[in-house]
């Protein structure tokens, strides 16, 4: 073992070199197992020196620069293992990075609230000729970033792209840039809140249908003007009408796997901001055969589907599987069965996160109906609760008693209100792929 001066070097086994590649072969190296990793210097002679760019295993590493020497087979190396540099210089530059992704998605929400923003000088963008660079400094050169890996002075041929002193460590920031680096359903349930225009694009439909979500988010919306549709009334006359509106994610993958038959398709859940427009849960004061059996769902849902299918075409729309409310026995569901579901009222869970006016309680005797699968709350309103009213007040799917469906209020208030009310608020959500 050569002798080290404040670094440790590591020279376990031989590897096989190739001129003119970077790719390097160990046997009983072990590279991964001790911590070998990016930023060490590898070097067979100890006067021509290569950085570790990456290690696949404990016998693969490639190096940032093609190896120049003579290619053989059981050759010596030595890697000098720079803890403090590599782990400071990897760290430094993860907290660097997601700091400018959060900074970025930050002034995006600012924007669209018409606070202005300046982040020109979030890094240093002058390349300096002349200066001393030193390990973990950070700048910003042809809109990408780089990190010094290697103290050195620059000069007018030495820029960030001189493998031999910087990582390109992230390019330059996208226009639709995500908050985190992992494009599933589960780090996009977190609210963002950007607009993803006036049309439901092929790319945005692509995004949700192979679970990738890129650039789509809880919270983003739609902005619809105008838009054209047709419905059948409750005469099931044809009638024509334009809506003009914003249709919000709210969650996504909500239903995924769930049902009597499995939902199999990556989705979101889209609800408007506002109500569509106003009807009542039944012709009169009665909850009898439940939300299947309502003047809502059997009728006024045709016009709100009729919407949504418009905006996002009808093959987008999904059909699933939930457990509905058909029978109520003195103002408590007693009978329910799975039915297919397309545009649906939401019921308290989902709105609150709990029951709140729900008469499914047991009595001693009975444990009413409350198999449905919807039994959480959308994220949306989990993370925003000030999204849940927006000083509408709108059905609910959920039975009272035997004269009241729940509401949300336009105060922000759990309610409940007589099924006959004419001025009712209908603001259902959809699941769209």
């Amino acid at each position: 073992m050569p002798e080290s001066v404040g670094l440790e070097w590591y020279s376990t086994g031989t590897v096989t070199l190739t001129q003119g590649s970077t790719h390097v072969t160990g046997v009983g190296t072990n590279w991964k197992a001790t911590g070998i990793k990016c930023g060490d210097i590898f070097t067979v002679d100890r006067s021509v020196m290569y950085m570790v760019a990456s290690v696949e295993s404990d016998t693969s590493l490639t190096l940032l620069q093609a190896y120049a020497g003579s290619s053989g087979n059981t050759i010596n190396y030595y890697i000098i293992r720079n803890f403090a540099a590599t782990l400071q210089a990897e760290l430094s530059a993860q907290i660097s990075k997601q700091n400018a992704i959060y900074q970025t998605w930050q002034d995006g929400r600012l924007t669209e609230v018409g606070i202005p923003f300046d982040f020109s000088s979030l890094y240093k963008t002058t390349w300096a000729s002349g200066r001393q660079y030193k390990a973990l400094d950070i700048v910003m050169y042809n809109s990408a970033l780089y990190v010094c890996v290697v103290a050195h002075t620059s000069s007018s041929s030495i820029t960030p792209t001189n493998t031999q002193y910087w990582l390109s460590y992230a390019p330059a920031m996208p226009a639709g840039v995500d908050i985190f680096n992992y494009n599933n359903a589960g780090t996009h349930n977190m609210p963002r809140g950007k607009n993803l225009g006036s049309s439901f694009t092929t790319a945005q439909s692509t995004a949700i249908r192979n679970g990738t979500f890129t650039d789509i988010y809880v919270g983003d919306y739609w902005t619809v003007s105008g838009l054209s549709y047709t419905y059948l009334d409750e005469n099931d006359e044809t009638q024509t009408a334009t809506y003009s509106g914003t249709l919000r994610i709210v969650d996504i993958d909500y239903y995924l796997k769930s049902g009597d038959t499995a939902l199999n398709t990556h989705h979101v859940v889209v609800m408007p901001d506002a109500n569509m427009f106003t009807a009542p849960m039944n012709a009169t004061n009665t909850t009898e055969g439940g939300y299947v059996g309502s003047k809502m769902r059997t009728v006024y849902l045709r016009r709100a589907q009729a919407i949504i299918e418009a905006f996002f075409g009808a093959s987008r729309v999904l059909s699933y599987r939930d457990y509905l409310v058909n029978a109520v026995t003195s103002g408590r569901p007693t009978g329910g069965a799975w039915y297919d579901c397309k545009v649906e009222l939401a019921d308290e869970r989902q709105a609150y996160g709990s029951c709140i006016f729900d008469s499914g309680a047991a009595d001693g005797t009975n444990i009413y109906i409350r198999y449905t699968v919807s039994c959480k709350q959308f994220n949306l309103f989990r993370h925003w609760p000030e999204m849940i009213s927006n000083r509408q007040w709108f059905w609910l799917r959920t039975v009272v008693s035997s004269s009241r469906f729940a509401t949300v209020d336009d105060y922000g208030r759990c309610y409940y209100t007589a099924a006959g009310h004419s001025g009712g608020g209908v603001r259902p959500f959809a699941l769209v792929a």
